[in-house]
């Protein structure tokens, strides 16, 4: 049989060249498309040539799996990760799997034949992915394995606690209140049930512990019509402190030119941290996230230390309402 090559498999998978060689590389490919590939690739036992490469030299590639439509947050983590693998001399692969157990599980299955010193995963957004962590927990036993978002037992994870982060920041906030002023969660629609959990207990336990008056509304960002209406519920019941629960949520406050209410934020380094248009903010540094999950990578390979690392992002109060 000849060697089979790009070109064999583009034909067989009618995909171009291009699209193969995306697939290998650990580019974006549609689901569709990723699954004939892979499909033609297992029928023909195909393995590209820089698996031989990879295999000789694995203890310096870390291989990526995140979702096809990630979080611009996993992008900044896993810029952390490359920088902190460039200066070990370790090479990082990012590869995307299609939202689904199944798509995604094909895709984990594929890339570990491929035997990298180590994985880090990026979980779909799923009601369950337990699947996928049994999967990572029960067969891949001779490569290092991290999830990030979720703790599970017998995998290394690393995860941003939120609850702490909401309950710190809500606690600062209303030591800088005025007394008798009622305080109102804005939770995002779009967050995950997880998410939306864990935000706004941690802004319940403060809360509580002052015995101070909430009020909790939910919307979507993305549409104006809840924006507007949230807006006038404000204005009509003198509401004026407000926690959002996603980076989301302040935007579309911030720029509906209301000027009396008091909002945080919950971000990375933005352009408001200057202009401090936030009176409190739960700052998230991605990409240091990224250099602490290097870190416990490298030592995980050396002598098979285990890791649920939780992250605490810090509270950012502007100069102006220092106290």
């Amino acid at each position: 049989m000849k060697e089979f090559s790009y070109k064999d498999i583009a034909k067989l998978a009618k995909v171009s060249i291009t699209t193969v060689s995306r697939f290998f590389n650990g580019g974006y490919v549609s689901a569709d498309k990723r699954q004939r590939i892979a499909e033609v690739s297992k029928d023909y036992g195909y393995r590209p040539k820089n698996s031989s490469k990879l295999s000789k030299s694995k203890d310096n590639v870390i291989f990526v799996i995140v979702p096809e439509w990630m979080k611009s947050s996993h992008f900044h983590i896993i810029h952390g990760l490359e920088q902190g693998s460039i200066k070990k001399e370790m090479r990082t692969v990012i590869t995307y799997a299609p939202n689904s157990i199944k798509e995604y599980l094909d895709t984990v299955k594929f890339m570990v034949q491929f035997k990298p010193s180590a994985m880090l995963f990026f979980l779909p957004n799923l009601p369950n992915v337990d699947p996928i962590l049994n999967y990572i927990k029960n067969n891949i036993k001779s490569i290092s394995t991290f999830i990030f978002g979720k703790e599970y037992e017998g995998i290394n994870s690393a995860i941003i606690d939120y609850e702490s982060a909401f309950y710190q920041l809500t606690k600062a906030y209303l030591n800088v209140k005025e007394e008798n002023e009622k305080i109102v969660y804005v939770e995002d629609k779009n967050l995950t049930s997880v998410e939306k959990t864990e935000r706004y207990a941690g802004f319940l336990k403060a809360s509580e512990e002052f015995d101070i008056a909430v009020q909790k509304i939910s919307v979507n960002p993305s549409k104006i019509e809840e924006i507007n209406g949230l807006i006038k519920t404000f204005r009509n019941n003198n509401l004026v402190n407000v926690v959002c629960s996603s980076h989301d949520v302040f935007l579309a406050l911030i720029t509906s030119g209301d000027r009396n209410i008091r909002l945080t934020d919950i971000d990375k380094p933005s352009v408001y941290d200057k202009l401090e248009k936030y009176k409190l903010k739960i700052f998230i540094d991605y990409v240091l996230i990224g250099l602490y999950i290097k870190r416990m990578i490298q030592t995980n390979i050396l002598d098979g230390s285990k890791y649920n690392y939780r992250y605490t992002p810090k509270i950012i109060v502007p100069r102006k309402y220092k106290y």
